[in-house]
């Protein structure tokens, strides 16, 4: 029974979080989104998948992101985004760092650097987010989750001034047993400095450059 309604809330999570990308890109990017764990793409594979953000501050709004994750050593890995919506349009790339893998009683610990070129209106904003960020995985009877948490700085330029902004994360990545071609994550960023605040979910499909997408 418990099997079960873990297999119905993995398959109506995922797609339900399609049809939003779907209505979602026909009405409105992850803006400053981290939308990931400490858990590294292996070398060589990469991940594509979509993000839906809700902004809960400065009026609401959405944006809606699509981006592609790329394993480079057993401690590096990349991810490079496009998105629309509140944020008329953003580009990102990312490089995370994580020397300290999740062992043991240890949990995954390292860094992650993202730099964004946006469009607000009439306006081009440019971003540099340092983010150091920790993630701790475990097993249960409904697949593994990875919990992860970051503290973002924001650096930024608007209308040729600059300005430093920060975030509080908290999300977490689930691999479920019965629908193990994706990785699922939810998150909530907390505007603590000039900001914004939002609620996001990420779906993404692992594949890799020999086999391409990974099948049950």
């Amino acid at each position: 029974m418990k099997n079960s309604l873990g297999f119905f809330f993995s398959k109506t999570f995922s797609v339900s979080l399609f049809m939003l990308l779907g209505w979602t890109m026909s009405a409105s990017a992850g803006y400053l989104t981290l939308g990931e764990s400490g858990e590294l793409v292996k070398p060589y594979q990469y991940r594509i998948g979509a993000s839906p953000q809700f902004l809960t501050n400065e009026s609401g709004g959405m944006n809606v992101q699509a981006f592609v994750d790329a394993g480079w050593t057993d401690e590096l890995a990349s991810r490079f985004s496009f998105g629309v919506g509140k944020v008329d349009f953003n580009l990102s790339g990312s490089l995370k760092y994580i020397p300290f893998p999740d062992v043991d009683q240890q949990p995954a610990m390292g860094i992650r650097l993202t730099g964004y070129f946006a469009r607000m209106g009439s306006e081009s904003v440019t971003t540099l987010q340092i983010a150091p960020m920790v993630s701790r995985k475990f097993e249960s009877e409904y697949g593994l989750w990875i919990p992860y948490s970051a503290l973002a700085f924001n650096v930024g330029t608007f209308k040729d001034k600059g300005g430093l902004g920060t975030n509080f994360i908290i999300g977490t990545e689930l691999k479920h047993p019965d629908a193990e071609r994706f990785v699922f994550a939810t998150e909530v960023g907390f505007n603590l400095k000039d900001s914004f605040s939002w609620v996001a979910g990420f779906v993404s499909i692992p594949f890799d450059s020999q086999s391409g997408f990974k099948k049950r």
